[in-house]
């Protein structure tokens, strides 16, 4: 894992700011929880936010290029402050004519006076974009640029600032500009939050929670989800090997929060269920083909879950030798099929 294209990857972007919100132990934490030393906590990851319909009104008469409802990558609080830090993280900065544009302008409104009911009890909410840091200096321009803009159309952006991911001796930096600084509490100084970093690092470690449509490179995309589908496995055969009974159960529901370590439940349901998704037709559903034949009863599918009657020990212990060996298993690390289910109730809200 080379430092220099972790901090521009967004998955491993999005990963490492997650990280910074979860309490860990102070000598060996993973990635050094800045954000929980500060008191701040998740709000949600990736959670679509509807702008105001007057504010839509008023960028159509106007003619400002917007998008509707802006996607944070993270939100976080501290309640007893009454602050949220609303976290963009990008992996180079843009211009104002650009593509992007449409969404930042969208997030400085966001963050905005006509927005700010939405976030109550929370009274003071900054937008931060976090990026590497030598792509601060160009993002910090854009942003001003698309803020006149909002203003001269009638329109009220909120206040924004920067962060920057940076390289240092096998580690990555932290460095708040110091508003973001002044915002969080933190010391606006360049601080090491992930190190003994080298080109034979595995990046999967640091794959908390991933997102699809988070990456744009289709062989990236397929490696991050192989290590979800393995993070899967590895948790499945765990689970069996705690519970000697002939009859186990298990949902994807209960996987997917084991191996995000409950950080899924801050994704909108639609992602969550996504997830859930991929357990099936990627673990259950392959395990119930590799068994169908030899032992037809041995897999129930119902839904989302997954129920084993392996009726015997022996046959419990062919089962466990074929889930530890990667070579019979043969997960796919393919996108799950569109939405549409094929078990009753596997996406109802129940």
């Amino acid at each position: 894992m080379n430092p220099s294209e972790l901090i521009r990857d967004p998955v491993l972007q999005l990963n490492l700011l997650i990280w910074m919100t979860r309490e860990q132990p102070k000598e060996y934490y993973r990635v050094r929880p800045l954000f929980h030393e500060a008191g701040f906590e998740l709000r949600n990851i990736d959670t679509p936010f509807a702008l105001p319909e007057p504010v839509l009104a008023v960028a159509k008469i106007k003619e400002v290029a917007i998008r509707q409802t802006p996607s944070p990558d993270l939100l976080i609080h501290n309640q007893p402050l009454g602050k949220a830090l609303y976290i963009e993280a990008k992996k180079s900065s843009f211009g104002a004519d650009s593509t992007n544009a449409n969404q930042g302008r969208a997030h400085l409104l966001a963050v905005g006076p006509a927005c700010a009911k939405s976030y109550s009890p929370i009274t003071d909410v900054l937008l931060s974009y976090h990026l590497p840091e030598d792509e601060c200096q160009e993002m910090q321009a854009c942003l001003e640029t698309l803020s006149r803009e909002l203003l001269e159309a009638g329109l009220a952006p909120g206040p924004f600032a920067m962060a920057g991911f940076g390289v240092s001796d096998h580690s990555v930096t932290y460095a708040p500009d110091p508003t973001t600084a002044a915002f969080l509490s933190l010391s606006p100084e360049r601080q090491q939050i992930l190190s003994g970093l080298d080109s034979e690092n595995d990046a999967a470690p640091l794959l908390l929670l991933f997102v699809e449509d988070d990456h744009h490179d289709p062989e990236k995309v397929g490696f991050y989800r192989q290590a979800v589908v393995s993070q899967i496995h590895a948790a499945l055969i765990c689970l069996l090997k705690a519970n000697d009974a002939l009859s186990f159960s298990v949902t994807a529901r209960q996987l997917v929060l084991d191996t995000t370590q409950g950080t899924v439940n801050f994704l909108p349901l639609q992602k969550q269920k996504r997830m859930e998704k991929l357990v099936v037709e990627n673990i259950f559903k392959r395990i119930r083909e590799a068994w169908k034949d030899k032992h037809p009863d041995l897999i129930r599918l119902e839904g989302r879950a997954m129920t084993i009657n392996f009726e015997t020990d022996l046959r419990r212990d062919d089962f466990l030798d074929w889930l530890e060996d990667g070579d019979k298993t043969k997960f796919s690390d393919k996108a799950p099929p569109p939405d549409t289910p094929e078990f009753p109730g596997l996406f109802s809200e129940s």
